[in-house]
């Protein structure tokens, strides 16, 4: 989650906690956001692409 929906009202309902996922697989890839990011979370990709 972007640093400035932190604490935001209903934040919470755009999320799922699905960490224990994340050691299972390579990449984890996703779209509806409104910008970019690519980090590394328990060694697995995560990348976001706001236009896909």
């Amino acid at each position: 989650m972007a640093a400035r929906s932190k604490g935001a009202k209903g934040a919470a309902g755009f999320c799922d906690a699905l960490d224990a996922l994340l050691p299972r697989v390579r990449a984890w890839l996703h779209g509806h956001l409104h910008c970019p990011s690519d980090d590394t979370h328990q060694g697995c990709r995560v990348i976001a692409n706001p236009l896909g």
